[in-house]
């Protein structure tokens, strides 16, 4: 089963079955300076309650009305273990 909800105004839940994606807006501003916002979105992952995976995705468009599209991608980089 697929769910969406609104957490609020700036992040989504995604649930499709056992799996749980939410989407959170971090910051909105002109990245790449061609004069439109862009918007920086936090993804994060979750399968049960031990695995967590987190990426950070940049969306831009290229005319005001236009859609917004995927740029870049960063995966979160973990600490490393002593």
């Amino acid at each position: 089963m697929t769910s969406i909800k609104e957490m609020d105004r700036h992040r989504l839940r995604i649930k499709i079955g056992s799996q749980d994606f939410k989407l959170s807006e971090t910051a909105r501003a002109d990245f790449n300076g061609d004069g439109l916002e862009d918007i920086l979105v936090n993804a994060e992952y979750y399968a049960g309650s031990d695995n967590k995976a987190s990426t950070y995705t940049l969306l831009t468009r290229t005319s005001p009305d236009g859609k917004f599209e995927r740029i870049h991608e960063q995966p979160d980089k973990q600490p490393d273990k002593e």
